[in-house]
């Protein structure tokens, strides 16, 4: 009602995004193109980004990675550090437009600089391994490692930690300026919102085993921080790929 009544670009945004994902509403790719385009015609340059990804991977539309590549190039210049990235990673590997590492590496840069984890884990990556625009500096590489650390990046701290481990990296990580905890906080919450559903639904054998996966996760992880025994790490991702199926099965049976 806001978006149709008010033209309000946020909200037709969200209903795109809704029609989307079929979140409350039946999925339909084609009104979610509509709805996203609607929301980019009163200047909502992040439906720019989405719009994009619905020409990469066809949802609604036949796949076309020039349209896609027009559209990041749109959401980058208005500012999104996730089209940015994008646009890297196009220039990279050539797609919907020639490749050209010299600009690859500027917009990579630039959402790295922006603040966009992705861009600050992919510059450590390359500075860590050299090879397609830059080449190999592990001190440069530790320094972007740290960045997307000290924003929150689970998956730098995973790949740092290997890094350590392997000998590719001396150094530690400083937890003091890392804000993972806030996402153990969120992690935390949905946890709960879960066992609180599978109790209420007489789920209970799930629901033990996802409390005794998560206390096996967190335990782990813990330890690993305190120790820096990254390997745990490695090894508690494998462990909890493994539960999580066994527990969804048993869901499935006790649904069935």
């Amino acid at each position: 009602e806001q978006a149709l009544e008010y033209n309000d670009p946020e909200a037709q945004y969200e209903i795109g995004c809704s029609y989307l994902d079929g979140e409350g509403i039946g999925q339909d790719y084609m009104q979610a193109r509509e709805w996203f385009e609607r929301a980019y015609s009163n200047y909502f340059y992040p439906a720019l980004n989405t719009l994009g990804w619905l020409y990469y991977s066809g949802m609604g539309v036949a796949k076309d990675y020039i349209k896609y590549h027009k559209l990041q190039l749109q959401a980058a210049q208005a500012g999104s550090r996730a089209a940015q990235r994008n646009l890297a990673y196009n220039y990279r590997e050539g797609k919907g437009v020639r490749k050209n590492l010299k600009l690859a590496y500027e917009w990579q840069m630039k959402a790295a600089n922006g603040g966009w984890q992705d861009a600050q884990l992919s510059m450590a990556v390359d500075y860590l391994s050299g090879g397609a625009f830059v080449e190999k500096d592990v001190q440069i590489a530790q320094q972007w490692f740290e960045k997307a650390i000290s924003g929150g990046s689970l998956s730098a701290m995973v790949k740092y930690g290997i890094a350590i481990e392997d000998g590719e990296i001396k150094g530690v990580i400083n937890w003091q300026n890392c804000r993972v905890g806030e996402k153990y906080e969120n992690f935390v919450n949905v946890l709960i919102d879960w066992l609180d559903f599978c109790f209420s639904s007489n789920f209970y054998f799930p629901a033990v085993l996802h409390i005794a996966v998560n206390m096996l996760i967190i335990s782990l992880i813990s330890f690993s921080m305190l120790r820096n025994a990254f390997s745990f790490i490695k090894s508690v991702l494998y462990i909890n790929l493994s539960l999580q199926f066994l527990y969804l099965s048993h869901l499935l049976l006790a649904i069935c």
